[in-house]
């Protein structure tokens, strides 16, 4: 359920999938993703990914991302600003792929 209040989304925003699936699930604050945040495979429904952010920055601290079948793909460490896996360093074109999933989730 979304409110908009001056403006600003607030509470929790779904985007869907063509076939139906929710693509991505998301807290809102004014206007900014504030809470979980959860984005889903297309094919299978699955869980892709889910980090926290607080007022539209992603929260400190580790999160995992999976595969379609639901087994660990990756670990992912937001530190100081900078993501990292296992001491890779993705280049910036590479971050949003990444947290989101965008090359993964519309299959």
């Amino acid at each position: 359920e979304i409110d908009i209040i001056n403006d600003q989304t607030n509470g929790k925003m779904l985007e869907y999938h063509s076939n139906g699936q929710i693509k991505k699930e998301v807290e809102m604050k004014d206007g900014k993703e504030n809470g979980i945040y959860r984005c889903y495979y297309k094919s299978t429904g699955q869980l892709h990914s889910e980090k926290t952010f607080t007022n539209g920055v992603l929260d400190e601290g580790q999160f995992d991302v999976f595969n379609k079948d639901g087994s660990l793909r990756y670990t992912l460490v937001n530190k100081d600003g900078k993501i990292t896996s296992n001491g890779y360093f993705p280049s910036e074109s590479n971050i949003d792929n990444l947290l989101f999933g965008f090359d993964d989730l519309d299959d």
